[in-house]
Formats: structure tokens, sequence, C-alpha cells
């Protein structure tokens, strides 16, 4: 099955608390899924993120524990010629004010 993975910070409750329950849906769902804590450093965080997108076995989907990580996420994206959606889907969760001025295209 599709692999998808979920991109969370180690050093935030709400995170931890989303992960476990997108572990759960996945579980149910039949799903396989893989889990990526982002460094709480911003520096880090978006090496971080480069490193995730170079990597071979990248998803076509990530479930992101924030808009505040999924926007640096589509932005690195589009840096590295990977294609929001058509290459990965990216969720956000939380419909923060940021998300709204982010654009994958």
């Amino acid at each position: 099955m599709l692999g998808y993975d979920f991109l969370g910070s180690p050093s935030k409750v709400v995170a931890l608390q989303r992960e476990m329950g997108y572990l759960e849906a996945m579980k149910q769902a039949g799903l396989e899924s893989k889990i990526i804590r982002l460094p709480p450093v911003a520096e880090t965080r978006e090496a971080a993120i480069r490193d995730f997108l170079a990597t071979r076995d990248c998803p076509r989907a990530v479930f992101v524990w924030s808009d505040l990580d999924a926007v640096p996420l589509i932005n690195a994206a589009r840096t590295n010629g990977v294609r929001v959606p058509e290459d990965l889907a990216i969720i956000g969760y939380d419909n923060s004010p940021v998300a709204a001025r982010c654009r994958p295209i």
C-alpha cells in the first residue's frame, strides 16, 4: 500500500496528540505510515525538510502537524522541483492564517 508520512515536532504537546490520532486513523484504515520528527530549531528544521524531500523513498502524501511546518515544506518542495500536489500532497492542520497566503502552484 501507499505509504504516508507524518511530520511532527517533538517539543509540541499538540503535535504529539495529533501524531497519536494520525497513527490510530492510519491503523484503522490499514495504511502504512511513518513518523518524521522535525527539530525544534528553524534552521535545522529547514535542513531536515530538504533532506526528507531528497530521499529516494519520499512519499506521495504527507500530513503535517501544523500549517506552520506545512508552508515551509511546500516552499522547499517547490525550490527542489517537487510539484505540489502532483508529486507530493501536503496536508496541514489547524487552518492558520499563514496557510491562506500560501500558493502551492
